[in-house]
């Protein structure tokens, strides 16, 4: 989807510099060891847990109800007869067959044709008469809504989606914002960050009154997931477009699912600015002028591919294909589609997909870092001023420059399709959850590092403390310690330095403390200074050394290469998935092919201890070598990453 005024939104982002040099991880499940040059956390490296822990605990994968795995999601927007019979069964044949997002509004001939088999239906067609209040008044609406609660045998939910692009402050320019959310520009930029979420939190309940209190939600820019608290069918986010730090978003989503015991889903665009990727030859859309579609215009393959690939691996519960029978086929961009249609390149990824999901099982995404953010934030994926309104604070610009340590560049942007994606030297092992909210999956997780400015609440502060007692690692930052007794931290009296029970564990050469640890009971306390890395200009909300000791420690491989890592627990030992998003460049707007730099081809190394294992490549079915080292106590797995390219990787213990 492609609000016009956003086609150059990620042009306005500055580049953020950090200091993040690429991890050195470290071993599996066998045997556990680390490879620091320092012990910020002394003590024998934990045991990660098994998958039974995992997929029936609260990080669990979670499916929308008659789901038995994740699938794809089709995007409809099909003439109701024959055009939409041949679309479903050009799916079935072909093997794409998923669950079902319609689009438009179908009479009840139509809305039978996807009913009839069962399969998940999101009914987008409610969308702009539920965030306009208008569902009431639309009798034919109402008759379709009513139409699928009475007869369709599945799942079904409303969707609700893009709204946050009426109500965040674009280009210093206002939209109205009354009629929607009951608040003008002017009034909600007299408000602070929990008001705006208040007016927000309104809102939302209106719209799922109006729903029949069956309704999910999806955001481009906004990362905004955990509104999700006000009890939705499942959280989603739209990435790809032109929408930066899609790593960062997917945390967020997968974290208030996680937090709120709910589905999180991806839906990924094929608009690329003023262009649009399509299953023909180039031609113009209709109602966009000078807008190419088909062809070479829009996004690459290899970049819809990385997406599609990517989310289902990292736990989505769905993969919605944004204009499926456009794009999926060689067919023009219309309503109607025929009933010999051929698969597109496009198509041959979505059913390379298609066939993996039905075929196999990648377990639960490994996340042991959940990171701790303000509940009322208001940041989106630009980043800049908080609800696009409210100037940003010290600790804002904290919370963006940890994200970019996690992702290198996520906040410059996505460029000519680089930075959508990015190399994560700490694996994309993070989950994002927020304060003042329900905390029983705060326990799920070994590391919780609290980010940027938290208003903290007696019950946060309780449950922390107990974490802690418990064996959990809490991190924090100087910044973020207002209301906390500082002795319980190991902090003196004043300044920054630490208490008789607390030891300094890194320091500048002149001896200021940077990080300051202190154990209690079977747990750990940690706090940086302001200012953990003095040689940069920027501040950090940790310094690299904490956050290198700490994926060492819980992180059990060892990667090299300047890639992209997810690795998930599976019921017989651990599955990867390792993307090279450099060295793949296509320009913005234009119906160009994209470029391809042969020399950013990448040298990975998987290394983990332990006895040799069995090890496969699941989606090209290569060929690799598992060596051994270290008198048989390392093992290493290299192979050749070209750019643009991925490997799914099965490692049997």
């Amino acid at each position: 989807m492609n609000p016009k005024f956003l086609l150059k939104l990620f042009l306005c982002i500055a580049a953020i510099g950090t200091s993040c040099p690429i991890l050195a991880q470290q071993a599996p499940g066998w045997q556990y060891d680390r490879d620091v040059d320092r012990d910020v956390l002394p003590g024998a490296v934990p045991v990660p847990p098994s998958y039974s822990e995992l997929s029936q605990g609260r990080l669990k994968v979670r499916l929308l109800p008659t789901q038995t795995k994740p699938c794809l999601q089709h995007y409809v927007n099909l003439n109701a007869g024959a055009s939409s019979s041949n679309y479903l069964s050009t799916v079935e044949r072909l093997g794409l067959t998923g669950s079902w997002a319609l689009m438009n509004l179908l009479s009840d001939d139509g809305l039978r044709q996807y009913t009839a088999g069962g399969a998940p239906i999101s009914c987008y067609f409610t969308i702009t008469a539920v965030q306009n209040h208008q569902v009431e008044g639309n009798a034919p609406l109402r008759a379709a809504m009513g139409y699928v609660e009475r007869n369709h045998p599945g799942f079904h939910t409303f969707g609700v989606c893009e709204w946050e692009n009426t109500f965040y402050r674009h280009w210093e320019k206002e939209t109205e914002t009354t009629a929607i959310y009951g608040a003008s520009p002017s009034e909600l930029s007299q408000m602070d960050r929990k008001g705006n979420y208040q007016v927000l939190e309104r809102t939302v309940q209106r719209w799922k009154a109006s729903t029949r209190g069956r309704m999910m939600m999806a955001n481009g820019y906004g990362m905004l997931s955990h509104l999700a608290e006000v009890g939705l069918d499942a959280i989603g986010i739209e990435t790809s477009e032109t929408i930066p730090a899609t790593q960062v978003k997917r945390a967020f989503a997968r974290g208030a699912a996680r937090q709120f015991g709910i589905p999180w889903f991806e839906e990924v665009s094929v608009w690329f600015g003023a262009s649009v990727s399509g299953g023909m030859p180039k031609s113009e859309l209709v109602h966009w002028p000078n807008t190419p579609v088909g062809g070479n215009a829009g996004h690459s393959v290899s970049h819809l591919m990385r997406h599609w690939f990517t989310a289902w691996f990292g736990g989505a519960s769905h993969v919605m294909l944004e204009a499926s029978p456009q794009v999926l086929f060689e067919v023009p961009w219309s309503s109607e589609f025929p009933a010999d249609a051929k698969l597109s390149r496009y198509g041959d990824e979505a059913r390379r997909l298609a066939e993996l999901m039905k075929r196999v099982d990648v377990g639960v995404p490994y996340t042991p870092f959940a990171v701790l953010i303000n509940k009322y934030h208001g940041r989106w994926s630009v980043w800049g001023k908080a609800w696009g309104r409210l100037e940003e604070t010290p600790g804002d610009k904290m919370t963006e420059r940890f994200f970019d340590q996690l992702f290198p560049g996520q906040s410059r942007g996505p460029g000519k399709e680089e930075r959508y994606l990015c190399s994560s030297p700490y694996g994309d092992t993070f989950d994002v959850l927020v304060n003042n909210a329900d905390r029983t999956s705060w326990q799920a997780y070994p590391v919780i590092l609290a980010v940027g400015d938290i208003p903290w609440t007696p019950e946060d502060m309780g449950f922390l403390k107990n974490y802690v007692r418990d064996g959990g690692v809490l991190a924090m930052n100087e910044i973020n310690i207002e209301g906390w007794d500082r002795a319980w931290l190991g902090l003196a009296t004043e300044g920054f330095a630490p208490s008789a029970e607390a030891q300094t564990v890194l320091s500048t050469t002149a001896g200021q403390p940077l990080l300051i640890r202190r154990k209690i009971d079977k747990g750990w306390v940690l706090v940086s200074s302001g200012n953990p890395e003095p040689n940069l200009i920027q501040k950090l909300a940790f310094p690299d050394e904490l956050l290198r000791s700490l994926a060492s420690r819980y992180i059990p491989f060892r990667i090299e290469g300047d890639v992209q890592t997810l690795i998930n627990r599976t019921k017989d030992g651990w599955a990867l998935m390792i993307v090279n998003n450099k060295g793949i460049t296509k320009k913005l707007h234009v119906d160009e092919q994209p470029v391809i730099d042969s020399s950013a081809t990448q040298q990975v190394s998987i290394s983990f201890r332990g006895k040799p294992a069995q090890v496969s490549e699941l989606v090209y079915d290569h060929k690799l070598r598992i060596e051994t080292a270290d008198a048989g106590a390392r093992q290493h797995i290299r192979f050749d990453l070209p750019p643009g390219e991925l490997r799914l990787i099965k490692i049997q213990e």
